[in-house]
């Protein structure tokens, strides 16, 4: 704000009044105060205070109830060893020689890092053999199997870059891939992150790069409860019947113990095996095994050695196995939550 100061002169009997103009610089709470999180520093930067000496930071993890203090000469900080993927507090004020201001109102950040891995166990129909405890890997075995995540058309029009280099960097008994959903515990409708990865031969989804990872790595998620989907290309999708609270590397949510596993009725299949599996038929993978799929199986009978949307039991043929598979699912449909 601006003021102004009079005062008087006098010299050899003469007289004189003058007015000075002076802008004062108030002692203002910082404004703008924002956080980019690298790693595990938080690098905090708030707008410059005119007339400032030094800025004052609070910060502190969330959760704990004494404040860290710093003081700092300009208006940015980088705070340094903090926890990843953990939600930290802070708070700035304007130090002008012997006033300080009002803290600025708390601002929240989480670190980052954050990543969470997911387990789960599924069965493919199509790709189960009889009585046996491990599915077919014949996509696999012949290189039929692509590269890059397949779900990047309609209807997924999933956009993640998940890709090896090369066949050989496939994991062993690998079945196909799969595209894995988060939801929101308290609404299922909203798709919290999507991560394609393998499915292999004994029920188990891994992450397509994380060696040695036991689940399917989500990044930039943090624990908590999701429920969770798992869609394939030409069988019916699954959402869990619960919301599963992760990481859980050491209790796999299994698709396969029990039709209740899945949400909904009558929502999987019964193998020779004991195990529940995912309805096949679904070539164009709409959540509903209609007519519209066996179209699909017509145009595309008696292809052989390749990957396709009706070859519904997994061995790179389109023949009479996978119209047996259509056929004992048509007229089934998926719940609304995973229909397209």
């Amino acid at each position: 704000y601006t003021c102004y100061v009079s005062y008087s002169v006098s010299a050899n009997n003469c007289a004189n009044v003058a007015t000075q103009y002076i802008t004062v610089y108030p002692c203002a709470v910082p404004q703008n105060v924002m956080a980019i999180s690298v790693e595990n520093e938080l690098n905090v930067s708030w707008d410059a205070v005119p007339n400032a000496e030094i800025y004052v930071l609070n910060y502190k993890p969330e959760n704990d109830t004494t404040w860290e203090t710093i003081a700092v000469t300009g208006n940015t900080v980088v705070l340094t060893d903090l926890t990843t993927c953990s939600p930290y507090v802070f708070q700035v004020a304007t130090q002008c020689g012997d006033v300080l201001s009002d803290f600025s109102e708390i601002t929240s950040f989480t670190t980052a890092n954050c990543f969470v891995e997911v387990a789960l166990t599924v069965w493919l129909e199509g790709a189960n053999m009889g009585t046996l405890s491990v599915m077919q890997t014949q996509l696999q075995n012949n290189n039929f199997l692509p590269t890059m995540q397949p779900y990047s058309g309609i209807p997924w029009n999933y956009i993640g870059t998940e890709n090896v280099l090369n066949a050989a960097n496939i994991p062993n008994n690998t079945v196909d891939w799969v595209l894995v959903e988060l939801r929101d515990a308290n609404n299922l409708t909203i798709v919290i992150s999507t991560r394609a990865a393998f499915l292999l031969a004994d029920g188990s989804v891994v992450d397509y790069n994380e060696l040695g990872a036991t689940g399917v790595v989500f990044d930039d998620v943090n624990a908590g409860d999701y429920y969770l989907a798992v869609r394939h290309r030409n069988h019916l999708d699954v959402l869990s019947s619960v919301a599963v609270s992760v990481p859980n590397t050491t209790t796999p949510y299994d698709f396969t113990s029990a039709p209740s596993q899945a949400y909904g009725m009558a929502q999987q299949k019964q193998m020779p095996n004991g195990k529940f599996a995912l309805l096949g038929g679904d070539a164009s993978a709409d959540g509903i095994i209609s007519v519209n799929d066996f179209n699909h199986y017509l145009n595309q009978a008696a292809t052989i050695n390749g990957y396709y949307s009706a070859d519904f039991d997994l061995d790179g043929v389109v023949g009479v196995g996978d119209f047996n598979v259509y056929q004992g699912n048509s007229t089934v449909i998926g719940i609304s939550l995973i229909r397209y």
